[in-house]
């Protein structure tokens, strides 16, 4: 058994992980970051960054590898009832230094953020490596014990992090409960080419209570996701794959020969079960859970992985206070104020989430044509947008902006 101690175990390698390992060692932390994947290529999922999170990239330097790399650009939204444009919203028009989604394979994102963290000796990066247990003492939590394929890996810290996602095993081996609400739907997601004149834009199609939604996806892809109801996709999956092809044909007929080109059997499709979790409490002494593994949200507006980002950003300096001022396992107290913090975003994007939910859940005359009038409603206010964006894409920049003037 190999045996290491460290001041941080961050658990789960993916963006808020590896951005808080990186950020912890580039100011002297000494920190592991294991990952239970030998590869970084990731199971089928969204790959937006928020403008926010660009913004993150740039200012703290990592986004070099991401523009070599290449990515696209979403520079517009729009949603329609069937082949009827209700709303088009144009990201140019918000005063912001990053106004822009970006879609990057989430591997580039990641190795980006590793490529800087590997720059300094104080950093260890475990692949392959899968966490077992909890090391105790004195009622607080004093590291971890991981398997690399064989050989056992004791590792002992001041703090271990949760960051494993929303399936995570950190949260299961410390009994933190959580609050899990599936929703009324699951998300059947495939690839297809992007048609000539779609351009950089993201489109939402509806029908009732049925939507679809297409995602610009880095080179020339758009990225589809076909709603359907939560545990149907056993039964759908009995029939043959044209009927695929008419559910796609009925909401968005633009995609329906590229559909029927590129789709041949249903093991085409990836399913996201959506699901949103809460867990109320993400803190004991000596451990904390980031990212998805402490608030799954949904998919809307990839949200996911731009939360997972900020937890990286505001706790990294919590962290670092706390190993100055401290001495042994860091106590959740000095947490507090950082989860406050981090609660109001999180209840907030969730909050708009649930909305947005419901109002595309709606089927009946009366709720279909109330969606209708509200995006008209909002297609004529900027103001209502303007509103509504920098609550949930631009938070981090306004916040920024409005502590320069402060």
């Amino acid at each position: 058994m190999q045996i290491f101690e460290t001041d941080i175990v961050i658990v789960g390698g993916g963006p808020g992980g590896a951005m808080l390992g990186m950020l912890l060692a580039r100011n002297g932390t000494n920190v592991i970051l294991i990952e239970r994947t030998k590869k970084l290529d990731r199971e089928f999922r969204g790959e937006s960054i928020s403008p926010d999170s660009v913004a993150i990239l740039h200012e703290y330097n990592i986004i070099q590898d991401i523009e070599s790399h290449g990515y696209i650009e979403t520079k517009k939204m729009q949603v329609f009832d069937k082949t009827k444009k209700l709303l088009d919203v144009n990201f140019e028009k918000f005063d912001f230094p990053k106004k822009f989604s970006i879609d990057v394979p989430q591997p580039v994102l990641i190795l980006a953020m590793l490529n800087e963290a590997r720059k300094y000796q104080n950093f260890l990066y475990f692949n392959g490596t899968h966490c077992e247990s909890l090391i105790k003492r004195d009622n607080k939590i004093a590291g971890i014990i991981c398997r690399k394929e064989d050989e056992l890996i004791q590792i002992y810290s001041r703090l271990v992090v949760g960051a494993d996602g929303r399936y995570g095993k950190v949260r299961k081996l410390a009994n933190l409960p959580a609050t899990i609400k599936p929703l009324q739907r699951d998300v059947l997601w495939f690839m297809l080419p992007m048609p000539e004149a779609w351009g950089s834009t993201a489109k939402l199609f509806m029908d009732k209570n049925n939507h679809i939604i297409a995602l610009p996806t880095y080179p020339d892809t758009l990225r589809v996701g076909l709603n359907i109801k939560t545990g149907q996709f056993n039964q759908i999956r009995k029939k043959p794959i044209s009927y695929l092809y008419q559910m796609v044909s009925q909401l968005a007929p633009e995609l329906e020969s590229s559909v029927k080109e590129k789709i041949k059997k249903w093991s085409d499709l990836s399913l996201l079960d959506i699901f949103t979790m809460e867990v109320p409490k993400k803190c004991l002494d000596g451990l904390i859970l980031i990212g998805d593994a402490a608030h799954t949200l949904t998919p809307i507006l990839g949200q996911g992985v731009n939360q997972a980002i900020k937890d990286a950003v505001f706790i990294s300096p919590v962290i670092q206070s706390a190993l100055k001022n401290q001495s042994g396992i860091l106590c959740k107290s000095n947490f507090k104020k950082y989860l406050k913090i981090r609660r109001a975003e999180v209840n907030r994007v969730h909050g708009f989430q649930v909305r947005q939910e419901r109002l595309i859940s709606l089927s009946s005359f009366i709720g279909t044509n109330f969606r209708m009038a509200l995006y008209k409603f909002m297609n004529t206010s900027f103001l209502f947008q303007k509103i509504l964006w920098e609550k949930i894409l631009y938070q981090y920049q306004k916040s920024k902006r409005v502590a320069e003037y402060e």
